[in-house]
């Protein structure tokens, strides 16, 4: 059996204020195609944080309905987890209805966790039965209970679908900035929780990676959602499954239209056409000036050749002894709940809402009160 492993879509990003659709639709509707295509991909599996915010754009939904149906067309079976990203009410609309055509997107688990099972399915192929199990989003400490909750037989081919942070002694998980990660690591899970599962497919860290195991693996963002990203290397994770434990993993490189990278010097080394002139100046790009000296109009300068400049920095002797002052400054100035707004923008790229401020200045004033 053929399987394509994707995640962490986040259809309608905005990176920088720049929309990704245009790059997002590129992937999905045609490199993604093209790879199915080249290698007789039978099942696709999506592991969560398919839309970038709970309530998406109409662009990004009409973007994910396009996809879809791309896939249908190609007699694809698909099976779909939101992420945490994502509103498990929201996406499991229709679910029943779409079962039809062969698209599962799970619906999300009863929390009453002595009765949650996971919601299961079954394939065949030339050497016998294959399990897909989806697991939405959860709170790390429901996981365990949960698989323990549902019958898997270990002598079958037994694949999860999972959107959680996983870890492993031995293992340091490549991160990024775009992804938020508990302090403490309070929402780990050991990967040895899914030992019952032969492939785990898994979402969260935009990073293509395995834990532990080689058949534990994040698929990675199907683009580079921030400048933190910029060495990864994104990838189509296929999968090819024969009998149990007969698991082969092959990784294809993402080519997106336009590449994201960081460049840094002077301004007229970045100006010059020797510098610019063998890469594609409609990149994303976050550029560090180094001038000594004052650099004027520097982002329309930039512009006139990168066209897609969308941060700018400085580095000099002047920015390095600025930002240690104020850094010092700004945090004896800010009170707790402005410190964790702006912490909580720096993770997320969002704001709080006002539900979400409401229970921070509970928790904040509880602490005080000790």
């Amino acid at each position: 059996m053929r399987i394509l492993h994707l995640a962490d879509l986040h259809i309608g990003k905005k990176v920088h204020s720049y929309s990704m659709l245009e790059e997002q639709r590129h992937i999905l509707c045609e490199e993604t195609m093209y790879v199915i295509r080249d290698n007789n991909i039978e099942v696709v599996l999506i592991a969560g944080d398919i839309y970038d915010t709970p309530m998406p754009s109409g662009q990004a939904v009409e973007l994910f309905d396009e996809f879809l149906t791309l896939l249908n067309e190609l007699n694809i079976k698909v099976y779909i987890i939101p992420g945490n990203h994502d509103s498990a009410e929201r996406m499991s609309f229709a679910s029943d209805i779409l079962k039809n055509n062969s698209i599962y997107i799970s619906k999300p688990l009863n929390y009453d966790v002595d009765n949650a099972r996971l919601e299961s399915y079954e394939l065949c192929d030339e050497y016998g039965k294959v399990n897909i199990y989806l697991m939405p989003y959860l709170r790390s400490g429901n996981v365990k209970e949960i698989i323990d909750n549902t019958d898997i037989d270990r002598n079958e081919r037994n694949i999860l679908v999972a959107h959680q942070f996983v870890s492993c002694i031995g293992y340091e998980n490549e991160l990024s900035d775009s992804e938020v990660i508990s302090v403490g690591g309070v929402d780990n899970i050991d990967v040895g929780i899914f030992d019952e599962f032969d492939y785990v497919a898994l979402g969260h860290l935009h990073a293509p990676q395995h834990i532990g195991r080689e058949t534990v693996r994040y698929a990675g963002s199907i683009l580079k959602y921030s400048f933190s990203e910029t060495d990864q290397k994104k990838s189509f994770t296929i999968i090819d499954f024969r009998e149990k434990e007969n698991i082969s993993i092959e990784k294809i490189p993402v080519v997106p239209i336009n590449d994201m990278r960081k460049i840094k010097g002077p301004i007229n080394k970045l100006l010059s056409e020797d510098i610019y002139k063998d890469g594609n100046v409609n990149d994303y790009i976050q550029a560090t000036i180094t001038d000594e000296d004052e650099v004027f109009d520097a982002m329309r300068r930039l512009k006139e050749v990168y066209v897609n400049l969308l941060k700018l920095d400085f580095d000099n002797s002047r920015t390095r002894a600025h930002n240690k002052v104020e850094n010092i400054d700004n945090v004896e100035k800010k009170d707790e709940l402005t410190l964790f707004k702006e912490f909580f923008k720096n993770r997320t790229d969002m704001e709080l809402t006002e539900d979400e401020e409401k229970v921070m200045i509970d928790i904040i004033n509880g602490v005080n009160k000790v």
